[in-house]
């Protein structure tokens, strides 16, 4: 509620009456906090608020000041949307300065009534520009890793470094020039000075040039094809500036012959019968290109010859120049060359080497073939392996965006997902740097059955087989490294070159032992009971089946160990031991039970014996379909689970299993736990009912 003031003008009369006293009080309205940040504001809004909240008009003054100061001399960012325009026009302002302004020195003669008089004003004008915007353009120190907007450190950092060279580049050499001109003083050299000093607006391409890297970070050509290019620029500069300084030596010296005539590389050659020095613009602009490009190249076909002393002194410091560019641009261009495409190098190599080992070890001529065949087959392999590296080289949050883009098919596996979409993305990641490129050729066996449970494929190109199953790229096998360590039934075969992602059994366990992902942990650990009982279920209804086959020992004698009611009680009390707890034998540690019960007993027993109700429907009434039976008994576990699996505390897992006791004392129930978990993890379902028929029937269960 805001506060009451009272009315001063009306304390001293008294209140007349109950409404005259509600009449001399009025709320005082709670002045609503003004934000520091107005950009957003319209500028009557500003001027209104700014009266509002000066109490003087001194004070309003000195808030307007400050505030226009704010808004005109604030530091501007090098990459906003603005100055990235600016520097794109500031670039097409340079290459017409490199071109233009050095062919316009040595081969014409600029007026005040000319185009390019107007032209070179407005570029000039540009440039002026610009040096007063590097006065608040923030720079970055790498130092403390910020962007310093101080405006007076940017101005210290600008007259500390390019501003000498862009005053130099500004000076209005040409209109001294001009103006010496219309003094009629053309005989003096000083004229001809000033117009070799106009070339210093090219000091200018320099810090283009060093702003360059900034753009390189924005395109996605590759970089060698940038440095051939920049090597192209700068052949093709370089002639330029040489033909056009090969042209002004003429001006600028004027030697003559002792007759008194003009005597220079330009009268003493003709082109087409006519004298160069009396031929068109293009003509004397193409003599001395080609001059500059001979001596460049180090070919000098002595068509074109310097004849005056200057001309042979600059041909002197041209060849020199030419002669290292030359050298320099050829070698660099032969190494980007050979750099352009690593792999491709790198292969060549590799075969290589291969041929030279298959000579020498003599291997027969099918057979190097064949290799020969696997290893342009497998090319790619390289180029991958090149790219895993380049991951590695990444910081953490890059790594993650890019492993998730490229191996989104991990997320498709339900025992590598989970609800935390921060932990799922991070174990993607992780997952994603453990795998490894392999390559089969067709008809090899990429799982022997018999072969340990070691590693899961991910098919990228190629078909493979297992069975009557066919394995296309995008789909994966091999997911049962979730288990134990057990050799496999089936074998799969590569139908055609196959390519896959290889994802081995002991890395992943490392990182899920690491206990940084938790909610992955417990997904997986879901799927190994299922799976394992699955497993143990489709074996067990096998054996049923077939035992009930034969009519004549199903008549003869039903006993404990034959009679499917009978499973109940000994399998309630198997499962009650593994399934709320978990078969630590299946990747997942040995668990510890709490030190309380964390549930109820009753619901516990009502969901083991709803478990043990299903199974014993499943066993009798077999005609079912066999899938039918494993979702019935999938939901009742994962009741189960639900009940009791979140809560249990786990431990480290044991190296050994435990012996079981002598077969002549009494066993311990832990012995027999143990016992009933290693015949339920072997599938030897029979032996476990016949065991503990027994000693349910002895009274030892």
């Amino acid at each position: 509620m805001p506060p009451i003031r009272p009315v001063t003008k009306f304390a001293a009369m008294g209140p007349s009456s109950p409404s005259a006293v509600m009449t001399r009080v009025q709320p005082v309205k709670a002045r609503r906090p003004i934000p520091k940040f107005q950009t957003s504001m319209s500028l009557p809004a500003q001027f209104l608020n700014r009266i509002a909240r000066s109490p003087s008009k001194a004070a309003f003054i000195a808030t307007t000041a400050a505030a226009r100061r704010h808004a005109w001399f604030q530091a501007i960012h090098p990459h906003s949307p603005a100055m990235k325009n600016w520097d794109l026009f500031s670039i097409a302002l340079l290459v017409f300065t490199a071109v233009v302004t050095p062919f316009e020195t040595a081969f014409t003669v600029t007026t005040v009534d000319s185009f390019l008089f107007v032209l070179n004003r407005f570029v000039d004008a540009c440039f002026v520009a610009d040096a007063a915007l590097h006065f608040f353009l923030m720079y970055y120190d790498e130092a403390s890793s910020v962007w310093v907007s101080d405006r007076r450190k940017i101005a210290w950092k600008y007259l500390s470094g390019w501003f000498f060279l862009d005053v130099i580049s500004m000076l209005p050499f040409d209109l001294v020039g001009i103006a010496i001109d219309n003094n009629t003083v053309k005989q003096l050299r000083f004229t001809r000075v000033l117009r070799l000093l106009r070339l210093m607006k090219i000091l200018k391409v320099l810090r283009g040039a060093s702003n360059f890297r900034v753009w390189e970070s924005k395109m996605s050509i590759n970089y060698a094809t940038i440095a051939l290019a920049k090597f192209c620029v700068l052949v093709f500069m370089t002639s330029h500036w040489m033909a056009c300084i090969f042209r002004m030596v003429v001006d600028i010296e004027e030697f003559v012959d002792p007759l008194g005539f003009k005597f220079n590389w330009m009268t003493e050659h003709n082109m087409g019968g006519v004298s160069i020095a009396k031929s068109s613009l293009a003509i004397q602009y193409m003599s001395a290109l080609y001059w500059s490009v001979m001596t460049l190249t180090t070919i000098g076909y002595g068509d074109l010859v310097p004849t005056t002393p200057g001309e042979r002194s600059l041909a002197i410091m041209c060849m020199l120049i030419g002669g290292g560019t030359y050298a320099y641009v050829v070698g660099s261009v032969c190494q980007i060359l050979n750099s352009m495409d690593a792999s491709t190098t790198e292969f060549h190599q590799t075969i290589d080497t291969l041929n030279e080992y298959c000579h020498h070890n003599q291997l027969p001529g099918e057979l190097s073939a064949r290799l020969r065949e696997y290893f342009h087959s497998s090319r790619t392999l390289l180029r991958e392996r090149q790219h895993h590296n380049l991951l590695l080289t990444m910081s953490p949050g890059l790594r993650g965006e890019v492993a998730l883009y490229n191996n989104q098919w991990i997320a498709k596996i339900d025992f590598f997902n989970c609800s935390n979409e921060f932990e799922r993305n991070q174990f993607i990641t992780a997952v994603a740097l453990l795998l490894r490129r392999e390559c089969f050729p067709p008809n090899e066996f990429v799982i022997r059955e018999g072969e340990f449970n070691t590693k899961m494929y991910l098919v990228q190109r190629g078909l493979a087989t297992k069975g009557k199953v066919m394995y296309s790229g995008g789909t994966f096998f091999g997911e049962d490294i979730i288990l134990t360590l057990r050799q496999r039934k089936i074998a799969v075969r590569a139908f055609s070159y196959l390519h896959v992602q290889a994802l081995s059994k002991f890395e992943l366990e490392e990182l899920i032992y690491s206990g940084l992902y938790p909610e992955i942990q417990r997904s997986i650990r879901r799927q190994v009971l299922k799976t394992a009982f699955k497993n143990n279920f489709v074996k067990f209804s096998q054996d049923t089946l077939r035992r009930r086959s034969s009519s004549y020992r199903a008549r003869s004698s039903i006993s404990s160990a034959s009679n499917p009611h009978m499973m109940s009680p000994m399998l309630r009390s198997t499962l009650g031991l593994n399934v709320p707890l978990g078969l630590y034998q299946d990747l997942m540690p040995k668990p510890t039970p709490p030190a309380k019960p964390v549930h109820d007993e009753d619901t516990v027993d009502n969901i083991v014996e709803g478990v043990s109700n299903v199974i014993d429907a499943n066993f009798v009434k077999y005609d079912q379909g066999l899938n039918k039976k494993i979702d019935q008994v999938l939901a009742q576990l994962e009741r189960l689970e639900k009940y009791v699996a979140p809560n249990v505390i786990f431990s480290p897992a044991p190296q050994a299993m435990p012996k079981v006791s002598a077969p002549t004392s009494q066993p311990t129930n832990s012995a027999v736990y143990l016992e009933a978990v290693q015949q339920l993890e072997r599938g030897e379902i029979r032996t476990l009912v016949k065991t503990n028929s027994r000693r349910m029937s002895m009274g030892m269960l």
